[in-house]
């Protein structure tokens, strides 16, 4: 199939650190040159591209290296200086050499089918580097905090347990005292601000410790550093609060989305520009911010169940666009999701402040006269609300009829009509008072209110659970327990918290059994669409666990299946040739290679290995003796095609154990076999020894 050249004049770029692979492609010629990174040698590249006619110049956004280049051939008139994501040139067959990857960009260029990454213009390239600066120097000042609280561990001073951010007003008193070398604790806990909740005693038992010339002294060079840190953010902040004076209208609108404040707004024009008029449609602009994570699940209106999320990484995301996508779904995707109850609060809220306004004590109101106090207080009603009503919703709700057993189709025995279960909540403890049914045949016990409402095995509720996780992701189990009193007011010991935790890893893992069990059984369904290779990967990878009784370094065995064959398509609405994607499923654990490998042939039953449209199997893998001694065993199938595949990066390192044997006392000798049996691999060439 021929495809239409669209560029008649173009060049394709592979830019490196030091050097740039350039290809002209005209009519008339096709030439290659390379170039130095220095800016003299990019005039010289500039030059020669414009005396050959070129008119549109593609390359890969690879990493910064591509910034200098686009800054100066910016200056020249070319029609169109092309940024391109490189998995979009990546997903294409091409040989990875220099010169044939400048080539290959050159000739999809030629054939239109490469899409221009957005290049904003000079000032907001700019206005962005200031605020991602900003945001970075905001997160070193949030680790600093965290090695703060390290320092204060190590001196047996809990301050970070009875005030909510210890480089607030009252920890920054305090820290610059402990660090001047004052330890009374009257002393120190006369230093708080009147505001805090926590009590003149209870401060005083916190800051009672052992700080010694050590302490005092990191604790010193740490509030240095914060101070520099605040320092430098207030300036960068007031520079880009110049550089959007003529941004107002734009910033005000922004901040009228739920869960968009002043910084996040700023982020949203440096990073996407005030101008949506260069995005084809509102989709292109989501595009920026969307990804195949749990965050996107929340902003699309997904359901998902409350025990198991996707876990997929927010690929193609920068930290900056990932940390602001997450501030920005986090708020807006959950009014979404329960857009209905958030339209009714809408029409209720100013009636209900109202009603309790009017209610409210003459004591009471005179009790909240600072804005702590009131929010205070206004928490504490509302968490009083939300038990009450979510204890009504419960007994409200209608419990679906229940018969026979599921295994054996016998009648259910009702055992208690109203027996009752204690859930602990966000807003507090339920009561759920539910029917409790047993199988006359001894095949175990049935209630429904509990399969309605999803609740597990113990005493948190699926929201709570969740909530417990993520901290736990981060912290032990102990400082989840604190974190969990502080943000929702609830008291569970870390005990609880840890089998909350194991509860839930143990409903994804049985999942994931699950999923393997239904592989296994959809083997005898007709074929998986694909080519006649099934190719199957498998490597492994050190990961520190925290799992009970497991904690430490323990390997985790991935295995990828591929069935079908890569080839070039013409997208028939556009035109472009486009990848073809192949059919692929993935299998992960942390189990011994006995228990591993017939995951990955379950795995492989489901995509095909003992097909008859199937008739090679590839296996790939690095050096790993567990690879080679038991892939073969369990994947081998009869009548068929047996390939076993090293990757190129372990099989030069088998080169070189190879050569330094041979060649122990002469590395020229050893560099130019290595060179020529890592060139014979990649072209089936491969020199023996006697080379």
């Amino acid at each position: 199939m021929s495809l239409d050249v669209m560029i008649t004049h173009g060049a394709g770029l592979d830019v490196h650190k030091k050097v740039i692979v350039a290809t002209v492609m005209t009519p008339t010629v096709t030439e290659t040159r390379s170039f130095g990174t220095l800016t003299p040698e990019l005039l010289t590249l500039a030059d020669w591209l414009r005396d050959c006619g070129v008119t549109h110049v593609a390359m890969e956004a690879t990493g910064v290296y591509w910034k200098p280049v686009v800054n100066l051939l910016e200056a020249y008139p070319f029609h169109a200086v092309m940024v391109v994501n490189p998995q979009h040139i990546k997903g294409m067959p091409g040989r990875k050499t220099d010169v044939q990857d400048s080539q290959w960009i050159a000739g999809l260029l030629r054939i239109g089918a490469l899409k221009a990454s957005y290049i904003p213009p000079r000032p907001q390239r700019e206005l962005r580097e200031l605020v991602r600066y900003r945001t970075s120097l905001q997160q070193n000042r949030a680790t600093e905090s965290n090695r703060i609280q390290k320092v204060l561990e190590g001196a047996n001073v809990k301050l970070g347990s009875v005030i909510s951010d210890v480089l607030g007003v009252t920890g920054q008193r305090i820290l610059a005292a402990l660090a001047d070398g004052v330890t009374d604790p009257a002393a120190l806990a006369d230093l708080a601000d009147p505001r805090i909740r926590a009590s003149r005693e209870t401060l005083m038992t916190a800051v009672t410790g052992l700080v010694n010339a050590h302490q005092q002294l990191m604790l010193r060079v740490q509030l240095q550093h914060v101070a520099f840190l605040d320092h430098q953010v207030a300036a960068l902040s007031e520079e880009i609060a110049t550089r959007l004076a003529n941004f107002d209208d734009a910033l005000t609108r922004l901040q009228t989305i739920p869960g968009v404040e002043r910084r996040t707004a700023e982020i949203i024009i440096a990073e996407v520009g005030p101008d949506m008029q260069r995005f084809p449609s509102a989709g292109c602009t989501s595009n920026l911010w969307q990804s195949r994570g749990n965050n996107a699940a929340l902003a699309s209106g997904r359901n998902f169940h409350p025990y198991y999320e996707d876990n997929s990484s927010s690929r193609g995301l920068g930290d900056h666009e990932r940390s602001c996508k997450a501030m920005v779904c986090e708020s807006a995707g959950a009014v979404k999701t329960f857009q209905p109850l958030m339209a009714w609060i809408d029409e209720v809220s100013q009636s209900v402040a109202t009603g309790l306004m009017d209610q409210m004590p003459p004591a009471v109101r005179q009790a909240l006269m600072t804005l702590e106090a009131m929010e205070a207080g206004v928490q504490a009603v509302m968490t009083a609300i939300g038990q009450a009503v979510v204890q009504r919703l419960i007994e409200a709700t209608p419990v679906r009829a229940i018969g026979r057993c599921g295994e054996c189709g016998s009648r259910l025995r009702l055992v208690d009509a109203r027996r009752p279960r204690i859930q602990t909540g966000i807003f507090g403890d339920y009561t759920i008072a539910r029917a409790y049914y047993v199988c006359p045949a001894g095949h175990g016990t049935e209630v429904p209110l509990d399969r309605q409402l999803r609740l597990g095995s113990h005493q948190a509720t699926p929201l709570l659970s969740r909530l417990i996780t993520r901290y736990a992701i981060e912290v032990p189990f102990d400082q989840v327990a604190d974190l969990l009193a502080e943000t929702t007011g609830r008291s569970l010991d870390g005990e609880v918290i840890r089998r909350i935790v194991e509860d839930v890893g143990t409903y994804a893992e049985q999942l994931e059994q699950a999923a393997i069990a239904s592989a296994a059984d959809t083997v005898r369904l007709p074929a998986v669409p694909g080519g006649s290779t099934l190719i199957v990967a498998v490597d492994g990878a050190m990961v520190n666990t925290r799992r009970a009784g497991e904690q430490g370094w323990h390997e985790a065995k991935v295995g990828v299946c591929v069935r079908g064959e890569p080839q070039i398509a013409c997208a028939t609405d556009t035109g472009e040739p486009v990848w073809q994607s192949q059919t692929t499923d993935y299998c992960a654990g942390f189990e011994d290679r006995e228990q591993f490998w017939p995951r990955v042939y379950a795995h492989a039953l489901a995509m095909g290995l003992e097909d008859p449209s199937c008739q090679q199997v590839v296996l790939m893998g690095d050096g790993a003796h567990w690879i080679w001694d038991h892939g073969p065993v369990h994947l081998r199938p009869p009548g068929k095609t047996w390939v076993e595949t090293l990757d190129f990066y372990h099989a030069t390192e088998h080169l070189w154990t190879v050569a330094h044997a041979v060649w122990p006392d002469d590395l020229q000798a050893a560099t130019v076999w290595v060179n020529q049996a890592a060139h014979g691999l990649k072209h089936a060439g491969f020199p023996g020894l006697a080379d």
